[in-house]
């Protein structure tokens, strides 16, 4: 790159975490983990003010199109409205959790926020009416829409140009198009990346969007299908990445984690933006002047600079010299149009060679499948009645309206827009209704399910575990379309089949989704507690659970799905990570931190014993030193012993029944602590039977027939004389219940917890395992 001298902005005490050009471009604006936003101008670097209202790291910060109003979210858990031109805070929003993005949609009307999950909460997505009129004090205190996207938790999002509809970005690296209505999942694409997805831009259009991910890739994706179009890898993770309009470059930047900068050089960091043709997908230069990892970038609406924030706390603009612009991105073939950026154009005529045409045809077919032939008919779904053509992939359909019309699904409203006498979809197969997002297996499962004739149902319900996977299909399309008893009717067969089989793990993050796009809290919660169950009992494979639970964010499954995986890796021989291990370095460093953290918890359960006295006990010592005593025999009894260092579920189970068994309930008189009249009869009469021993005895001091010795026998105790017996105090009943049920309360805890087990310390044992 030519050499281009950077405006530097220090206006900042941390780190930054996003910067964001007005439309116009005239205007900076940067907020950081100082909690302090502040605006600049573009073109010399001068600071024009400061906003000051947030009480934590201010993450994210967008601006309207009119560079009226302002958005910031924060850890301080709120979402606040700004005056551009004031700096006064207008309005307040308050969450449970810290606000991590926030954008405009593209009439201003709107503003889409997500908020964290943690602390017991889930991760939402909320979108807000922004009324425009007046000086915008007067806002909506609850959200237009809300939703709670189960799994994988969002990390970015943005409107799209598609109505209704926001893009969002994933900590699994999955990209989703979400209905902000229903709060339903549209489409997705669960491998767009391999890790965290940092930051999402989109073109000027809309029609696509950039992404940046820690698995050291940036990504272009389609806006309305998500597929990946293009694809730039480097050597170092990414944290932001965005497009440079009119010139066809795409800007990304990045480093070694923070953590490391302090002992890293400049240039082993990788702390560069790095400029990437957004067509060849080719590195063409860097600009180097960070001293530690970029978070964000941003690119001058009109091209001519672009601006970056870095972990240093400096903000970085760089207005691009002639020698930009005078550059033949294309060699020395002509482009006619480069002002048009429009990534979604006509497929006809790509080759896998790179074309250097224009900019409207840098589409390879390595990366989207494009048929130019005529879409072929269905052989069993074509039918000569019919009246509605519906495409789907490559695929015609032809069925009744009536039948898709039915149980007011989605189709019932879609028909009953008026239309023209001509040009109608769904009329002839030049021009049918296009279905996204459906592949045709379950379209003809759907199609199926309508035309099925009870012959048919009763033979698919005699089958229904053979065939599972058919069913599940007809119940997430069915619920899509918003088909609602067949939906029910279809759900409620899949749950039975799950609940009553052993279904195969393939489709267990299938029936989660389900169970989360359904909004059915109870089938939700009975699909994790059966696999909890399985995994307890060992007929279910951890190490695929791990993965999905992980990658769902399910945490009461993760750590069950960690502990069962810790048991099944100690048995194999020794060897905790065999080759061929499906986990990645961050579970196995969790695993072996659950290691060392549910054997330290044992060893101090161990010389520990529980301690939970009744307020009613009156001789609590007594019974505090015979706990302590059964305690500490049975933690060393070979049932215990048996279980593995960390098996402390197990080990705990097995102290229960031991312990019921030293304590049996029936030796326990409810009134009072003290030997009831049988009691104190019987052991009288082995004192008189032991001084009849003793008198006829040849030694006196050997007596021929003792009082048997063997386990603590509670319903006998000690006489201070053996001439004078009299009732001495035992274990309080109050006591040893109680005692129990810490026991039973302690397992329960351990098992609801076990995930805190897994990650403790995990940071710690990261850095000395490097």
């Amino acid at each position: 790159m030519a050499r281009m001298r950077p405006i530097l902005l220090q206006g900042h005490e941390r780190s930054l975490t996003q910067i964001k050009f007005n439309a116009e471009g005239d205007l900076l604006f940067s907020c950081s983990k100082d909690h302090i936003i502040n605006v600049w101008f573009s073109h010399n670097g001068e600071r024009l003010g400061t906003y000051d209202g947030h009480n934590g790291t201010v993450w994210t910060i967008d601006v309207d199109s009119q560079s009226k109003f302002m958005v910031s979210g924060s850890a301080d858990n709120t979402l606040k409205l700004w005056s551009v031109s004031t700096g006064k805070c207008l309005y307040t929003w308050e969450f449970p959790t810290a606000v991590k993005r926030v954008a405009f949609s593209d009439d201003d009307e709107q503003v889409v926020c997500i908020t964290e999950q943690r602390m017991g909460y889930q991760g939402a997505i909320r979108v807000f009416n922004i009324n425009r009129e007046g000086d915008g004090k007067k806002q909506s205190l609850e959200p237009a829409h809300m939703f709670n996207p189960i799994g994988s938790k969002a990390t970015v999002c943005a409107f799209t140009y598609l109505p209704g509809l926001i893009v969002t970005g994933h900590e699994s690296g999955k990209v989703a198009l979400f209905d902000i209505k229903t709060g339903d999942e549209v489409l997705n694409n669960e491998r767009a990346h391999m890790d965290v997805v940092t930051d999402l831009q989109l073109s000027s259009d809309r029609t696509y969007f950039v992404t940046s991910s820690k698995d050291k890739t940036a990504r272009i994706h389609d806006t309305k299908t998500l597929m990946v179009i293009k694809t730039y890898s480097t050597e170092t993770p990414l944290n932001s990445a965005a497009l440079a309009p009119n010139r066809p470059y795409v800007l990304l930047g990045g480093g070694q984690e923070a953590m490391s900068v302090t002992t890293t050089s400049t240039r082993q960091g990788k702390f560069e933006t790095r400029f990437w043709h957004k067509v060849f997908e080719e590195e063409v230069g860097r600009v180097k002047g960070h001293f530690g990892p970029i978070n964000t970038i941003a690119v001058h609406p009109a091209g001519n600079c672009y601006a970056s924030g870095g972990e240093d706390g400096f903000v970085r603009v760089h207005h691009f010299d002639d020698s930009y612009f005078r550059a033949k991105p294309y060699g020395d073939i002509e482009v006619e149009d480069l002002a048009n950026d429009n990534v979604a154009t006509s497929l006809e005529g790509t080759s896998r060679k790179r074309r250097r045409t224009s900019d409207e045809e840098w589409i390879e077919s390595d990366h989207v499948t494009a048929s130019l032939s005529e879409p072929a008919r269905d052989t069993k779904y074509y039918m000569d009645g019919g009246d509605c053509i519906i495409l789907v992939e490559e695929t015609l359909f032809k069925v009744h309206k009536a039948f898709l019309s039915r149980d007011s699904s989605t189709f019932e409203g879609m028909f009953s827009v008026p239309q023209g006498d001509s040009n109608v979809d769904g009329g002839s197969d030049q021009q049918p209704i296009t279905l996204r997002g459906d592949t045709v297996e379950q379209f003809r499962s759907l199609v199926f399910i309508l035309y099925a004739l009870p012959h048919q149902i009763e033979a698919l319900l005699l089958d229904k575990v053979t065939r599972f996977p058919e069913l599940l299909t007809i119940a997430e399309i069915t619920h899509k379309y918003h088909f609602a008893e067949l939906g029910s009717w279809a759900v409620q067969t899949v749950e039975s089949v799950f609940c009553q089989t052993t279904v195969s793990q393939i489709y267990h993050e299938r029936l989660l989704r389900l169970a989360t796009v359904t909004n059915d809290t109870r089938l939700y919660e009975t699909f994790v507690s059966t696999l909890i169950e399985r995994l307890m009992d060992g007929t279910l494979a951890p190490t695929e659970t791990l993965i999905m639970a992980d990658r769902l964010q399910i945490h009461n499954l993760q750590g069950v799905a960690y502990y069962a995986q810790l048991l099944a890796l100690e048995k194999n021989n020794g060897i905790l990570f065999p080759p061929g291990c499906p986990l990645n370095r961050d579970q196995r460093v969790r695993l072996l931190a659950g290691y060392m953290s549910l054997a330290k918890r044992w060893d101090y359960l161990r010389d520990n014993p529980l301690d939970d006295p009744s307020p009613t006990c009156s001789v609590h010592m007594n019974c505090r030193n015979c706990w302590d005593k059964q305690w500490r025999s049975h933690v060393n009894a070979p049932q215990v012993t048996q279980h593995s260092a960390v098996d402390i579920l197990g080990k705990l189970q097995v102290m229960q029944t031991l312990l019921q068994t030293s304590f049996p309930p029936q030796n326990f008189h409810p009134m009072n602590n003290f030997m009831q009249p049988n009691q104190f009869l019987q052991l009288f009469q082995q004192q008189q039977h032991h001084q009849q021993n003793i008198a006829h005895a040849p030694n006196p001091a050997a007596p021929m027939n003792p009082i048997p010795q063997g386990p603590i026998d509670w319903n006998a105790m000690s006489l201070s004389s053996p001439m004078t017996p009299r009732m001495s105090p035992r274990p309080s009943p109050a006591c040893i219940e109680r005692a129990m049920a810490a026991t039973k309360a302690l397992f329960d805890e351990v098992q609801t917890s076990l995930l805190h087990y897994f990650s403790e310390d995990a940071l710690g044992l990261t850095q000395r395992l490097s």
